[in-house]
């Protein structure tokens, strides 16, 4: 079935309708047009602008993309039910950050594509580019919050723990391997394959990540970040350090990765089998073509390779 788009006017009563029987209140209109929302490289997200006859109401319409790069896939990283559920069940804990309710799964029947309701929530995004002007208590915030989810105890929830996959470190260098074969003639490859197996570090327990703790994924108001979103790539490892590196500011202000890493009581000097790690996925399994030489060459001057 084609994708009905909720921004054209010809669904948008179906889209009322979907909202009503959504969230269990009568919704009387729309106060504006849907609007796409801003970010997300492959997703279908639109605020709603909706109205019940007592109050306005604002939710973002989460919808399946049109395309899922084959590296997600391979990963079982992409899948919106299974965000869909586990953002119910971290609504029923009682965490000290907010994450966005959720209504009305739909599996295709309104929008010819599955989706789901969340709670629009008030607040701004950090932004992915470090700005001078956020303060050093807001930076703070922000690594602690990230080390903070990783003791979110997800046996609390009643089904939490059977909705959530397990990326070990182990399972991280088999994908990594698997992903790479393409590159097998590029003898940094299979180097850098052997370096990550001989250093890599001892597992520890499971603990819960969000997966994608990038700071446009967190929200704040009055100098307070009070809510994370975006928690598609939710699961399971057994170290949750590398969790940091998705923070874009760490590239442009290595001084700061000393902060995340005391927020979670480790030393900085562990992160670079993590560092590695990512590297690697970034220049010979998510290949950006005009990044891959400056990839590549960064690879190799942090794991030691000389041409023999």
């Amino acid at each position: 079935m084609n994708f009905l788009n909720p921004t054209f006017e010809e669904n948008q009563s179906n889209l009322i309708e979907y909202l009503s029987i959504a969230v269990g209140t009568e919704i009387i209109g729309l106060r504006k047009p849907p609007q796409p929302t801003i970010g997300g490289i492959e997703n279908r997200n639109y605020y709603i602008y909706a109205k019940t006859d007592k109050e306005n109401v604002d939710f973002v319409l989460r919808c399946e993309p049109e395309y899922i790069p084959q590296w997600r896939k391979s990963y079982d990283l992409y899948d919106l039910h299974r965000e869909y559920l586990i953002l119910q069940e971290l609504h029923k804990l009682n965490l000290k950050l907010h994450t966005p309710q959720v209504w009305g799964f739909d599996h295709g029947e309104t929008f010819g594509v599955p989706s789901f309701l969340m709670e629009c929530l008030p607040g701004k995004h950090l932004r992915w580019t470090f700005k001078p002007s956020y303060s050093d208590q807001l930076v703070s915030q922000l690594a602690e919050l990230i080390a903070y989810i990783s003791t979110i105890d997800y046996r609390e929830a009643d089904s939490l723990e059977s909705i959530l996959p397990v990326r070990t470190m182990c399972s991280d260098l088999a994908w990594l391997d698997e992903n790479s074969r393409t590159f097998r003639n590029d003898p940094l490859v299979q180097y850098s394959l052997s370096w990550l197996s001989e250093r890599r570090p001892n597992a520890r327990p499971l603990t819960f990540c969000h997966g994608d703790p990038n700071p446009q994924n967190f929200l704040h108001k009055n100098g307070v970040i009070y809510a994370a979103i975006d928690w598609e790539f939710v699961c399971l490892k057994n170290d949750p350090l590398g969790e940091i590196l998705c923070v874009g500011w760490l590239h442009q202000k290595p001084e700061l990765k000393t902060i995340f890493c005391q927020a979670f009581g480790r030393d900085v000097a562990e992160l670079l089998w993590f560092e590695v790690c990512g590297l690697f996925g970034a220049t010979y399994v998510n290949v950006n073509k005009k990044n891959f030489e400056a990839n590549r060459k960064k690879l190799t001057q942090l794991v030691g390779y000389r041409k023999h």
